[in-house]
């Protein structure tokens, strides 16, 4: 699972309408709940200066997201804060911390950024600053957030209403939907609760469609593939593709991916630690061409099974 915080360039000096100096940064992060919040230069201690105003983006790659941030310095707030120093009788600075956070929830964190600003200001006559400076913190990771998982994650085609497995798969032809049910069969802790990477390669071949990456269907892939979670299960329903079906050797399809798995809080409650883990699934399925006469079309026969 990625975790990934990276700033975008350097920090941009701006004003905004009523005149006010402006800092303004970005990040490309992994697509999580995040936050984003001010500190003193210590990066423990809260505080309400200077302001702060952020959002959240999508991103041209698959799986993140970008954070514009936006850090307002207020001349009349910043004077009368912890974070402001006079250096001369025209002249101060002020030194703060902003943290980036990507957390699973309001409690858990899992990654963190900070970066500690120190500004420079001329205030004799206005409010200029005079020059800022930047040091970085070295990301963190919470490497208690994932735990070692030997479990065994099975895969299988079932029913899209019901999401059991199906005992007699029918058969498919070129763009008709393949459904793809995931769970753990191992652990009586672990449920799975998201599929994070989901793959069809036709065995043989250089032909791949990656449905699924980073946890999300790829924007040109939005009409080809989605999936869902419910009752301890995901499933992945992918449109065929004629491209599957045109190899003249290649009889199979395999299908591989990843899955984020959650505790079962059945199990688990009252346990404070709250840990994931992912696993690994795969399945093959026998693939049987059209006839030569034009009279048939490309069928997926009988279902193989198979775990990681």
């Amino acid at each position: 699972m990625s975790w990934v915080i990276s700033e975008i360039g350097e920090p941009i000096l701006q004003t905004n309408n009523q005149g006010q100096p402006v800092i303004s940064l970005s990040y490309n992060a992994s697509n999580r709940d995040f936050e984003v919040a001010v500190f003193e230069d210590d990066c423990t201690t809260t505080s309400p200066v200077p302001g702060l105003d952020f959002a959240g983006s999508a991103s041209s790659t698959s799986g993140f997201i970008n954070i514009d941030v936006n850090i307002t310095l207020v001349q009349g707030d910043l004077e009368n804060s912890p974070v402001w120093e006079d250096t001369s009788n025209t002249t101060g600075s002020l030194s703060f911390c902003v943290s980036t956070f990507l957390y699973v929830n309001e409690t858990k964190i899992v990654s963190r950024e900070d970066i500690i600003f120190k500004v420079d200001f001329d205030n004799k006559l206005d409010f200029t600053v005079e020059g800022i400076s930047t040091s970085h913190s070295e990301p963190t990771i919470n490497d208690s957030f994932e735990v070692a998982y030997n479990g065994q994650v099975n895969a299988y085609e079932c029913d899209p209403s019901t999401m059991e497995q199906l005992s007699s798969p029918p058969s498919h032809g070129p763009y008709d939907l393949l459904n793809i049910c995931v769970e753990e069969v191992s652990s009586e802790e672990f449920v799975v609760s998201s599929i994070f990477d989901f793959k069809i390669k036709l065995v043989g071949t250089l032909t791949i469609f990656e449905a699924i990456v980073n946890g999300e269907v790829p924007a040109d892939y939005e009409d080809l593939a989605y999936q869902k979670c419910e009752n301890k299960k995901c499933m992945a329903t992918v449109v065929l593709l004629n491209d599957f079906f045109t190899g003249d050797d290649a009889n199979e399809l395999q299908v591989t991916g990843t899955v984020v798995l959650k505790p079962d809080q059945n199990v688990r409650e009252g346990k404070a630690e709250e840990q994931y883990a992912s696993g690994g699934f795969s399945v093959t399925l026998g693939l049987d061409k059209p006839c030569r006469d034009g009279s048939g079309t490309g069928i997926i026969s009988a279902l193989l099974s198979g775990s990681w």
